[in-house]
């Protein structure tokens, strides 16, 4: 059974691992004290717009976690809907200086590759 990720999915409906559904559930029970959420339980939504350092600082929440969370929600961020602005712009940059990378890259011969897979990998990114 594959659920369809939307904003008002309940973290425990999430076919995600059991790390990630621990780290939000916990998270949105300490933001819970915080601040006056409606719902009873946590939503994808109350996540969306966090920074990927925000999701770092929580306990167990670490780069795998991460990524899985950013693939599960991605399709959120591209279409209109609550995005983290702060990560695309950051991607942005670093699209910006891909090519000044490789020109680094080819002058030094030593680390050239590494340069040339770093442009790589920021190319790749979603």
């Amino acid at each position: 059974m594959e659920v369809n990720v939307t904003p008002e999915t309940f973290i425990y409906e999430l076919e995600a691992s059991v790390r990630l559904a621990h780290c939000l559930r916990n998270e949105y029970d300490y933001l819970k004290e915080r601040k006056s959420f409606e719902d009873s339980n946590a939503k994808v939504k109350h996540f969306l717009g966090m920074a990927d350092a925000e999701l770092l600082r929580i306990p167990n929440f670490g780069r795998k976690t991460l990524n899985e969370w950013r693939e599960m929600t991605a399709h959120l961020e591209d279409g209109g809907t609550p995005c983290n602005e702060e990560y695309l712009a950051e991607v942005k940059l670093l699209r910006g200086i891909t090519s000044q990378i490789r020109m680094i890259g080819a002058n030094h011969k030593a680390t050239g590759t590494l340069y040339s897979k770093l442009a790589d990998l920021i190319d790749n990114i979603k």
